[in-house]
């Protein structure tokens, strides 16, 4: 059994029957304010491309502001770095006097600076003290990165096999973080929906398997073609993401149930900027290969 702890995703809404009790809420580096939520998974930044990192907030976090190459935040570059982030995210929720989040969702440094899983995790290790010490009741998620405009290095924890690796070093030290698994973004690393033909989507979940104990959440989404023809992340569905091939479909969604059958509940977050539509598509699909989700009225 699969359960799934919906996440609201901007104004995105579930099929009916479906409540969202938890919403993500943004809290990237240019971030000054966020609303005012019971329930609440922040998501932090992701070092895609530059920020402008001028607001007043900000400014008082001189060690994020001078982790950045050509704009783009460099994360975990320090312990430094990893005291101010703590402080950053304690400034935005509790200055505004908001509830603590429920979830911290974080993303992997790169590699040009920090090379090695430990010292990723001797910096991470300082942050998750001082979280603890603010927000003793939140979790830390960790979710694995692909594409970016940084240049000069790639994201540390981008792959299937990266994951295991990172769960197997977690396994050895008293840290609690998680893993928030973005299954599309793992595809599009190993080179996208046909690399899992001839045995790609078997190998991909036989090397997460071992790491399934840390996996916490989950990000999915769509691809669609553009009036140009150009795949488009983060819109349309699961017919779109597999251009029309239900068989394929078929077997991504029971090879991943299958891989998150062990009875936990997991947050799930339907990353989909195009409409209500798509996202009541990919529920659909999901329950219909097993996936059952909490807050089913």
């Amino acid at each position: 059994m699969s359960i799934l702890i919906p996440v609201k995703y901007h104004s995105r809404q579930y099929p009916a029957g479906i409540q969202a009790k938890v919403c993500e809420v943004a809290g990237h580096f240019d971030t000054v304010t966020i609303g005012s939520y019971q329930r609440y998974s922040l998501h932090t930044e992701y070092s895609y491309a530059s920020r402008r990192l001028d607001s007043h907030l900000i400014g008082q976090f001189p060690a994020i502001k001078r982790a950045t190459k050509h704009g783009v935040p460099q994360l975990w570059r320090d312990s430094e770095w990893a005291i101010a982030f703590a402080d950053f995210i304690h400034a935005l929720v509790g200055c505004n006097g908001k509830n603590p989040p429920e979830v911290i969702e974080i993303h992997p440094p790169f590699d040009d600076y920090c090379v090695t899983f430990n010292k990723f995790l001797a910096c991470y290790s300082i942050f998750e003290k001082r979280i603890g010490q603010l927000f003793p009741s939140t979790v830390i998620l960790l979710e694995n990165r692909f594409g970016t405009r940084y240049r000069g290095g790639r994201f540390l924890v981008t792959s299937p096999t990266d994951i295991a690796d990172l769960v197997l070093e977690l396994d050895t030290t008293y840290l609690n973080l998680g893993i928030a698994l973005d299954v599309p973004q793992l595809v599009s690393q190993i080179g996208g929906v046909n690399a899992l033909l001839n045995g790609g989507l078997e190998t991909m979940l036989s090397t997460l398997h071992p790491a399934r104990h840390r996996i916490v959440g989950l990000h999915l989404w769509g691809k669609k073609n553009s009036q140009t023809g150009r795949r488009c992340s983060h819109v349309g569905n699961f017919d779109s993401y597999f251009e029309d091939e239900p068989q394929m479909k078929n077997l991504f969604l029971k090879g991943l149930l299958d891989l998150l059958s062990d009875g936990r509940a997991r947050y799930f977050v339907p990353e989909v900027n195009s409409n209500d539509i798509d996202v009541c598509s990919i529920v659909r699909d999901m329950e219909s290969v097993g996936f059952m989700f909490n807050g089913v009225t």
